[in-house]
């Protein structure tokens, strides 16, 4: 719905939307009017949409981009008799969105206009908002006015999707991402014969101390590079093969991570004009802003099951023979060199798979 201020004469609207491809359906409806005649006032709006979506999931063989909300919002309207240059207004929406993936793939046999997710683990993303605005000017008379905007919003996001976008299993992410912000403005208005412009100040603290995100993943070690570095170490690529097939190609892991943010943040800024003559004017301004933020990060990753023994592999002893010679050269006027040497062969035995 189209959003509306509050007023003292009754009004109301409703809507229903269809469309095609996406099969989606829209409901809204909206009614406002006076509680005390010429003093307060109110206006309730609401809407429910549904979404099949337009991606197709072939391996939960269902939309994968179906899409829920809904809006509820509410606003007052209060110019008091007892004090006629008083104005207040106050809002509060209430909302929550789901959706489905928004990812679909490219690589063959798949085009982009077939719109369509292979992900084993059907992504949502979730959103919830909370948002409530007050609002109040007051006309001090004489060209002076104050007015003052509270905020407060609350909200949550929490994504849960397919860490690989294939049909492999046991891969899956999620990202919570909580933010609280409180704002507040104040301000002076002025309009003089000599002077226009305002005065103000502003405060924001925004806590995101709750952020978390958290994962089941396989790392692939090839294409983490773990080959090309054994090979740059002069392992032969059998060998590679061998070491690498040891641990199924891929190490799986759990990973998470905490990352708190704390924002705080001043203001205080002024605009004026002042008339010098009918054509000229002089305009000054300033603003002046301090922000602090403390941040911080923790991450643990944890490898979710227990590595290959190499003592627990089935393995033939093939014996590798080396012999160490230890030699003494002296060498003589005559350019003759005399040597003594003593050989000692060494046997170590390599356990190979068989």
């Amino acid at each position: 719905m189209i959003e509306k201020c509050s007023s003292f004469t009754w009004s109301g609207r409703a809507r229903l939307l269809l469309t095609g491809p996406d099969g989606q359906r829209r409901a809204g409806a909206a009614i406002g009017g006076p509680i005390i005649d010429g003093q307060v006032a109110f206006r309730i709006a609401g809407e429910i949409a549904r979404s099949d979506g337009l991606v197709y999931n072939t391996t939960l063989h269902r939309d994968g981009d179906r899409r829920v909300s809904e809006t509820l919002r509410g606003k007052l309207l209060v110019t008091p008799d007892v004090l006629p240059n008083l104005r207040i207004g106050a809002t509060y929406l209430h909302d929550r969105h789901q959706r489905g993936t928004y990812q679909t793939e490219f690589d063959a046999p798949y085009t982009p206009r077939d719109r369509i997710s292979t992900e084993d683990f059907g992504s949502v993303l979730t959103v919830k908002s909370d948002i409530a605005t007050l609002e109040a000017g007051y006309d001090l008379g004489s060209g002076f006015n104050i007015s003052s905007v509270t905020n407060y919003s609350n909200i949550r996001s929490s994504n849960v999707y397919d860490q690989d976008r294939t049909a492999t299993p046991g891969q899956v992410g999620q990202v919570t991402n909580p933010s609280k912000t409180f704002q507040q403005e104040l301000r002076l208005s002025v309009k003089r014969s000599w002077v226009q412009g305002l005065v103000g100040a502003y405060y924001l603290r925004n806590d995101n101390r709750a952020y978390f995100y958290e994962s089941r993943q396989n790392l692939g070690l090839r294409r983490l590079g773990i080959d090309q570095v054994l090979l740059g170490r002069g392992l032969p690529q059998s060998t590679v093969d061998t070491v690498l097939n040891l641990y199924g190609g891929a190490v799986p892991i759990s990973n998470n991570l905490r990352q708190p943010r704390l924002t705080k943040n001043y203001a205080g800024f002024a605009d004026l004009t002042f008339p010098i003559t009918d054509g000229l004017r002089l305009i000054a301004g300033l603003r002046y802003d301090h922000e602090s933020q403390d941040r911080g990060a923790t991450q643990n990753v944890t490898i979710t099951v227990p590595l290959p023994d190499p003592g627990t592999v089935p393995a033939g002893l093939a014996p590798i023979v080396t012999q160490l010679t230890l030699c003494w050269s002296q060498p003589q006027r005559t350019l003759q060199v005399y040597n003594l040497c003593a050989p000692s062969p060494i046997k170590r035995g390599c356990r190979r798979p068989v």
